[in-house]
């Protein structure tokens, strides 16, 4: 009988919940409306485990994105209303621990 590897098992948790939340992302309506995206539409979805220091980098660079949608908002308002058209950014960064995985904390003695 091979040992426990607490890494495989933490990879393959990951992978699981990456599928899970995948599935669950894709069925919120303003996901699904773009899910054929045009040649100017991007989406994109990340699942991971970070430190807090990970956490707090990834936080300023969302920051930053926002600071230059609004200077590219800005700069843009001077062009011909035909020459724009309404775009939505969303960001959003959200620890969290599913429910599922319950089962494989360590109990404190």
């Amino acid at each position: 009988m091979r040992g426990h590897n607490p890494e495989a098992a933490s990879r393959q948790r990951h992978a699981y919940a990456t599928d899970l939340l995948s599935g669950l992302i894709m069925s919120i309506p303003l996901i699904n409306a773009i899910r054929d995206v045009d040649a100017g539409d991007r989406r994109g979805f990340g699942n991971g485990m970070l430190a807090s220091s990970s956490n707090a980098v990834f936080q300023r660079k969302l920051e930053q994105l926002v600071r230059e949608f609004d200077e590219l908002n800005q700069d843009d308002a001077q062009l011909p209303f035909e020459q724009r058209f309404g775009t939505t950014v969303v960001l959003a960064l959200r620890r969290w621990q599913y429910g599922l995985f319950d089962q494989f904390k360590k109990v404190k003695v």
